[in-house]
């Protein structure tokens, strides 16, 4: 088996290692039969067509109300390109050039309206104050930073550009509650939908989530591996509030789930999906 292994040859920072694993490999790797959810084979489309109607459902929003929202980080663009062409007003925003062009590339080929800028760091949004009346942070994309006051810094830019009444919605399917009570299980092999293998190993590392990706296909008679790492910070839902009131964000609805099925927040939910309104 050869292993390729992209080259960090020196110690790098949090921050580092997660910019190297968020790109082309991910979007590889998050292509799969299986999806995330544990015993819930969806494919990507699928995922996403259930998200947006969740979200869309949970924030009672259409495009006639004329909402401006901003989509951070929007990775690749699934959820702009799907929001987008249902009418809705929305902007997205990424630190990874190549999820940005991504985005846009898709948003070209439905011929719609492209508002995707790449941004040095979500602890700085390039938004004047006040500019969105929804902001949504899906499929775990908050705490890439080591530290935790720059991740709460990410969260007070959130606060900022959101309007006076204007509302957060936080999404991620790692569920802290489910480490602590033995429930916590995600897919560790899915079969890629290019004909890969995707092997995942992570776990709970004090408050952060670490682990890693291995891609591994056959290539002229060989097996060819490509390994990266990632460590993310996870927050408890109580955290999340304290945080949210702390910079002028009430909590004021929680789910478990984007189905209607399965709509109430417990603590062995595989989902989180926090509402915060701005005061």
């Amino acid at each position: 088996m050869n292993t390729v292994v992209e080259p960090l040859t020196k110690r790098v920072s949090i921050e580092q290692l997660n910019r190297h694993f968020f790109g082309v490999f991910y979007r590889r790797g998050d292509h799969s039969f299986e999806g995330y959810l544990p015993n819930r084979p969806m494919f990507n489309e699928e995922r996403t067509l259930r998200e947006v109607d969740g979200l869309i459902r949970y924030l009672a929003m259409t495009p006639e109300d004329g909402l401006a929202i901003l989509d951070a980080p929007c990775g690749y663009g699934r959820h702009v390109v799907e929001l987008a062409g249902r009418g809705f007003r929305v902007n997205g925003i990424d630190l990874c050039p190549t999820f940005v062009e991504l985005a846009k590339r898709s948003l070209e080929r439905a011929k719609l309206p492209q508002h995707i800028v790449t941004a040095a760091a979500l602890r700085k949004l390039p938004f004047e104050d006040c500019t969105f009346d929804v902001l949504i942070n899906l499929f775990f994309a908050f705490g890439f930073y080591e530290k935790d006051k720059d991740n709460f810094r990410c969260l007070e830019e959130f606060a900022r550009v959101l309007k006076p009444g204007g509302r957060l919605l936080f999404h991620t399917d790692v569920n802290v509650s489910q480490f602590a009570n033995g429930t916590y299980r995600q897919p560790v092999l899915r079969y890629l939908v290019d004909g890969a293998i995707l092997r995942i190993e992570e776990g709970l590392q004090g408050k952060r989530l670490v682990g890693s990706w291995t891609i591994e296909e056959r290539a002229a008679g060989k097996t060819v591996t490509q390994t990266r790492g990632y460590s993310i910070r996870v927050y408890s839902r109580d955290e999340f509030e304290e945080l949210c009131a702390s910079v002028g964000l009430t909590v004021t609805a929680e789910y478990g789930s984007f189905d209607k099925q399965d709509q109430e927040y417990l603590e062995t939910s595989d989902e989180m999906i926090l509402i915060a309104t701005k005061q």
